[in-house]
């Protein structure tokens, strides 16, 4: 499978796939000490899962095992995370509270699993394998580790992003069954499989609106990787940004109203937000480093994302309009692959 040149997220680099400065930084508004990101750093020599509270004043190891442990995942509800570990050779899943007890390994085979990624009720998680010859997505129920086989495709299913639909009933992914990579929707249960973009170019990485009613995506359909936006059935498919240089990774805001995105500009990968209604945008990052990988807060009002403004990879925390861009994690190590612990 070759895809024209973009960059490639930490969710695949990894194994699954965001200039300002002061002396002291100073605490975005509004911030709440118990809210949490979860993220990757190799500070102990290999891969391990951290935890930290939004200030990053407190930031705690949850993995402290030989072997990488990758692509972690808060529950909705929070309590727990789901990643993937090599630490016995074999990637596979596992599942833990988020203060880090009741560590348990979930998929026991001799094949790769990534990405996993819980369903909204929190009681099945879908993720990717390559156990029956071909990359295709698959459903576990994790109450009795029962897995069921979702995609039987000669593609690739799944690489280049999926995910649940709000109330849990589909998945939206990416498949190269036909002759180029396609926004599909299935059913949980794998039924109904259905090319909803139906395009000569690529489209990939796609992401539900928090109401299930769009799905924003990513295309070289125009002859540049551009963002889009459709209906859930395919229909009104749209252009949201047309700007030179690459636009990667978009992800809506909890309202549905914007969506932050990577565009390179100047030479380099910025973080940049859009109204979904609008064409312009707002560049929030100005540097000659990477920034991106970034993620709207539960409340929509910050950003997390990663920087390598400091030389080394780290996670960055600012305010939606760009404003008190802050080193949440600071050491001389990588630390990437952020996620925000939901409300509840």
């Amino acid at each position: 499978m070759t895809l024209p040149n973009i960059r490639y997220p930490f969710l695949i680099i990894y194994g699954t796939l965001i200039l300002f400065s002061c002396d002291e930084p100073t605490k975005p508004s509004s911030i709440s000490n118990l809210s949490q990101i979860v993220f990757v750093s190799d500070r102990n020599d290999n891969d391990d899962i951290y935890i930290m509270n939004m200030s990053g004043i407190i930031q705690t190891t949850l993995t402290d095992y030989s072997g990488d442990n990758l692509s972690p995942q808060f529950s909705p509800d929070g309590s727990k995370i789901v990643f993937v570990s090599d630490r016995f050779n074999e990637k596979e899943i596992y599942i833990i509270d988020s203060d880090g007890v009741n560590q348990t390994r979930l998929t026991y085979n001799s094949e790769i699993e990534k990405t996993p990624r819980f369903s909204p009720d929190g009681t099945k998680i879908a993720f990717q394998s390559i156990m029956d010859g071909n990359w295709d997505i698959y459903l576990m129920k994790i109450d009795d580790n029962t897995i069921m086989r979702l995609t039987t495709n000669n593609g690739f299913d799944g690489w280049w992003g999926f995910q649940f639909s709000p109330d849990g009933s589909q998945i939206v992914y990416q498949s190269s069954q036909g002759s180029n990579e396609e926004i599909y929707l299935m059913d949980v249960d794998g039924s109904n499989q259905t090319n909803v973009t139906n395009h000569a170019f690529f489209d990939i990485y796609p992401q539900f609106s928090r109401d299930g009613s769009k799905i924003v995506f990513q295309s070289n359909r125009d002859g540049n990787w551009e963002i889009y936006m459709m209906n859930t059935d395919g229909s009104n498919q749209t252009r949201i940004t047309n700007f030179e240089g690459a636009d990667n990774l978009p992800r809506f805001s909890p309202d549905g109203s914007m969506i932050v995105y990577e565009s390179f500009i100047d030479d380099n990968w910025e973080i940049v937000i859009s109204d979904v209604d609008k064409a312009d945008r707002s560049r929030l990052t100005f540097n000659s480093e990477f920034d991106g990988s970034g993620q709207f807060s539960p409340d929509g009002s910050k950003i997390v994302f990663t920087s390598r403004r400091d030389g080394n990879y780290e996670i960055y925390l600012m305010n939606i309009d760009g404003s008190q861009q802050i080193n949440l994690t600071r050491n001389p190590f990588d630390d990437h692959s952020p996620q925000f612990q939901p409300n509840f």
